[in-house]
């Protein structure tokens, strides 16, 4: 997970909506020429002048294989350009950090202002405590629930980090 850092010739390289499409197609599968064209219906000449400006500029490599056919491949900038996976962790790790927020307020002011049940002698004691008792669990529940929100979106954040230091 690196950072994505772009100069203004690799922007402008980027900026075509013909080799953005080459870098989707390459996103799932490495291609050849051949396949290349024929999904994006583009003449191969055409399509290679694009090619060699994204090898250029470091968003895909040629790999030669056994036999007589080249593939095409995203590298990691090329990968990075289409997915920023910071974004995607970040984002994740906030909503996760926002949801468990709610409902830990939600727990709070539930079980801070919500209406006593109070106890009369003339009630029968099991079904008050029924009561009560189902209250605390669903109280209990939506405390359990952001706590493990709140855990998820911490180890999702640590994680990141682990990865982005291992990668330095």
């Amino acid at each position: 997970m690196s950072e994505l850092v772009l100069e203004k010739g690799e922007l402008k390289v980027i900026s075509v909506e013909s080799r953005v499409n080459i870098l989707k197609v390459l996103s799932k599968r490495r291609e050849t020429l051949s396949d290349l064209s024929k999904k994006l219906k583009l003449s191969k000449p055409t399509l290679k002048e694009h090619l060699d400006l994204l090898e250029k500029s470091g968003f895909v490599r040629k790999i030669s294989s056994e036999n007589i056919w080249k593939y095409y491949e995203l590298t990691e900038q090329g990968k990075n350009v289409l997915n920023p996976s910071g974004i995607k962790v970040l984002f994740l790790s906030i909503s996760f950090f926002v949801i468990g927020l709610f409902l830990l307020f939600k727990y709070l002011f539930t079980n801070l202002f919500a209406p006593t049940a109070a106890v009369n002698e003339d009630v029968l004691y099991s079904s008050a405590k029924a009561v009560t008792y189902s209250q605390e669990v669903t109280i209990n529940y939506w405390l359990l629930f952001s706590i493990i929100l709140f855990a998820v979106a911490i180890i999702v954040l640590l994680y990141y980090l682990y990865k982005k230091i291992k990668k330095k």
